[in-house]
């Protein structure tokens, strides 16, 4: 069984059918950049920013050395931002701790920042031809329909179960089967309309056989997913603009946004607890001009974001209002804004927004 498996797959497997710009390289730093790109994220969109990262930052020196800023900037609209975080931290690392190069252990490759037990799986198999075997979600998915594994894929014993299965099938080169068994599953054993009817594997998949090649993997029930409801104050006066940096109690830590207020759904509209809040701000004058948007919205995986923004014009000085701040609130030039990093809710804004907040010249300038 184990045998029939490895092998057919390995004849089933031909490298340039499913081509990716990764594929097949053996630097390390570009393996590694391409995995942390492509946790959580999909192949088409992985494929621009692998470019972009590989461009901007050729070498790990390069990517060590360039601020935090420029790299969650370069990072914009791809999400799960501690990837990029932790991408920084481990770059410093691999430059001050191990000269510039990654290790070519496991251990070693474990010692960083960032890089848990997959990645660096991953990185010692395609860089440095270590004999461990990969287990991503489509390996899950591959080995629980092959062998009808009904174990809920979220349990310590289902991941120990596939880890201890997958590297029995293991066969060298480690990087041409880890290749192969992922590529089967994106291509061949698909989650949803997999091609069982030309499928290489049929005759002795279990799942198959026994009819349930639609409830394998078995998946925990996800959680309800929380809706929160923000304003956002886009205060500008003149050429300047306020925005702020997030801090690392909520989400989009190190990402730079309008100064916020979250309400409940029921008070979204309540004009007193906005006035209120400009108060707060420092803004108190009556005279000030208000605009108020359309909703904009944002899934995430574990929570939706729906968030009015309200443009406010200030006749005053900005600047005297940074003094009474404490959150790391920064007053900038409208067409210095495109150079910030913003969550994608706030990008698609400015977007809608460029032409009163003068946001198009910005973005002529950076190109």
């Amino acid at each position: 069984m184990n045998d029939f498996f490895s092998n057919t797959l390995l004849n089933w497997y031909e490298p340039s059918d499913r081509p990716m710009p990764w594929k097949g390289i053996k630097n390390p730093y570009f393996i590694w950049l391409s995995e942390i790109i492509l946790q959580q994220t999909r192949v088409q969109q992985g494929m621009a920013y692998y470019n972009k990262f590989t461009t901007n930052y050729p070498t790990v020196q390069h990517l060590a050395s360039a601020p935090i800023d420029q790299v969650l900037k370069d990072w914009e609209g791809l999400g799960y931002y501690t990837r990029a975080r932790n991408l920084h931290a481990c770059a410093k690392a691999i430059v001050n701790q191990h000269n510039g190069s990654l290790p070519n252990t496991m251990t070693g490759l474990l010692s960083l920042p960032g890089i848990g037990p997959y990645t660096a799986a991953a990185i010692g198999s395609f860089a440095f031809q270590l004999p461990v075997a990969l287990v991503d979600g489509n390996v899950y998915r591959v080995l629980t329909r092959f062998f009808d594994i009904d174990t809920c894929l979220s349990t310590a014993k289902a991941k120990k179960q596939i880890q201890t299965l997958a590297q029995e099938l293991l066969q060298e080169p480690s990087s041409t089967y880890n290749q192969a068994i992922m590529d089967f599953g994106a291509t061949v054993c698909k989650p949803a309309l997999p091609l069982c009817h030309e499928c290489p594997m049929q005759r002795n998949c279990l799942a198959y056989k026994n009819g349930t090649v639609a409830e394998r993997p078995v998946k925990k029930r996800k959680k309800p997913i929380k809706h929160r409801h923000f304003i956002r104050f886009v205060i500008h006066s003149h050429d300047h603009i306020i925005i702020k940096q997030r801090t690392s109690n909520d989400i989009w830590e190190g990402l730079y946004d309008f100064p916020e207020l979250e309400l409940g759904k029921e008070s979204i509209n309540n004009t007193d607890l906005i006035t209120s809040f400009l108060q707060k701000l420092g803004l108190n004058s009556p005279d000030l001009k208000q605009k108020k948007s359309t909703e904009y919205h944002q899934k995430l995986s574990h929570q939706k974001i729906s968030t009015f923004f309200v443009e406010v014009f200030y006749e005053g000085d900005l600047q005297s209002l940074l003094l009474e701040q404490k959150d790391k609130i920064v007053l900038t030039n409208k067409k210095n804004l495109l150079t910030f990093a913003f969550p994608k809710i706030i990008g698609e804004y400015l977007k809608e927004a460029s032409v009163y907040l003068n946001v198009e010249q910005s973005r002529d300038n950076n190109n």
